[in-house]
């Protein structure tokens, strides 16, 4: 747009490859700032050809679609050249976009902008899924590595972002990281000798100790009354720390604290075990998650429930809360989930907990109710990419997140 002054107009032009005639175009007014410094407006992306569902559909971006710098996404009919949707930024972007498919075909559109926010797109129907401002400025396009999106941006960082791989906004983020960090081995070892009231174990992620800048999200895990003990190994048998040692790998802190027999978990030492960590690790205060099974699930929530400004998210499985801590509850994005043929905790502790919550006036709790699934059957849960799509995926101050959940996949 700079050649043709401080306002023009970007083109996408289809023509016939065979004889070099224009089949359509679109156009879109554009500005661009001339003189010394010139910063141009227009098109200057490469467009994107949608595939399989998306297969009549070419996606491109104009920039400085407005004097003060915003940017638009276009779809458009490959055939006829017809809008399809538009998509308006703030702040405008040169970045060619990319798009992700799910099992059945259907994208989702990962759009870099200059100003540092990403956004990802239903590429059907133009919906924003999920945006976030990473406070950085992206100017190069990104590339998808196995289930990893790399984008590249100055300052010399390289974000690294893991897909879900659960429909289209199950999406999880990492932070910054510098391209020297590959290769970092993750870290599992026990916290015994600490003033912290539990010992616990700690898992730091791969490339902790070589992002240096980045604050790292934190999942707690509380364990039932079974791995009640004096001996952390005891701890391996079920939920994150057994999911580590099958060979998962989180991007976040892990803290799993370990209750001595008969007792009770008691919130004020759950989060003096944050507290310990936050000194000595680089934490993310607004991604701090907590989950737990049976007696877990009781700590879970009344641990959130005295401490709901410090949770992002809970998630509670086959276990129960206190009335009191229902409307604390009803600030934060809460997952509870119980089995019917349970016998060991009652389906209704679970369930009054989910009622209260809900009478506080409570938008962010999901309750799934297993019909035919007894106590230990709820284990599986944290086998599912689902709960950590939703520990991971919630942020303080953000909309709340509840993925999509079939609940076979515990069959």
């Amino acid at each position: 747009v700079d050649k043709q002054g401080s306002k023009g107009f970007g083109y996408l032009r289809k023509l016939n490859a065979l004889t070099g005639k224009e089949v359509w175009h679109f156009e879109r007014e554009c500005y661009s700032s001339v003189g010394v410094k010139v910063n141009n407006g227009g098109m200057l992306c490469t467009p994107l050809l949608g595939k399989k569902q998306a297969a009549n559909i070419v996606y491109t971006i104009f920039s400085r679609t407005t004097i003060n710098g915003a940017g638009e996404l276009v779809a458009l009919n490959k055939e006829t050249g017809t809008v399809v949707f538009k998509v308006p930024f703030k702040q405008y972007s040169w970045v060619s976009p990319i798009a992700l498919y799910d099992k059945n075909g259907y994208p989702t559109l990962f759009v870099p902008t200059v100003g540092g926010v990403i956004y990802l797109i239903d590429g059907m129907n133009g919906s924003v899924l999920y945006s976030e401002d990473f406070g950085c400025t992206f100017e190069s396009s990104p590339i998808a590595w196995g289930n990893r999106i790399i984008q590249p941006a100055r300052g010399n960082k390289i974000f690294s972002f893991i897909l879900g791989m659960k429909k289209l906004i199950a999406l999880l983020f990492c932070c910054a990281f510098f391209a020297i960090s590959f290769g970092q081995k993750s870290k599992l070892f026990k916290v015994e000798n600490s003033k912290a009231p539990y010992h616990y174990w700690c898992y730091e992620p791969e490339n902790y100790n070589a992002q240096k800048d980045s604050a790292w999200p934190v999942i707690v895990f509380l364990h039932g009354r079974s791995l009640s003990g004096t001996n952390l190994e005891v701890v391996r048998s079920y939920g994150l720390i057994h999911e580590l040692d099958k060979g998962r790998n989180f991007p976040a802190i892990i803290i799993a604290p370990q209750v001595k027999p008969g007792e009770s978990w008691e919130p004020s030492k759950v989060v003096a075990c944050i507290s310990e960590i936050q000194k000595n690790h680089r934490i993310d205060s607004t991604r701090i998650s907590i989950a737990g099974m049976s007696l877990g699930g009781y700590g879970t929530l009344h641990t959130a429930g005295n401490y709901p400004e410090l949770f992002c998210a809970a998630a509670a499985f086959c276990g129960g809360g206190k009335a009191k801590d229902a409307c604390n509850l009803s600030t934060i994005p809460v997952w509870v989930a119980h089995g019917k043929k349970d016998r060991a905790v009652p389906f209704g502790e679970s369930y009054e907990i989910v009622e209260r919550i809900k009478s506080c006036d409570g938008q962010n709790v999901k309750f799934t109710v297993f019909e035919t699934h007894d106590h230990g059957a709820l284990e599986r849960m944290f086998r599912t990419e689902e709960l950590y799509d939703f520990l991971l995926t919630n942020k303080k101050g953000k909309p709340t997140y509840f993925p999509p959940f079939n609940k076979k996949s515990l069959n």
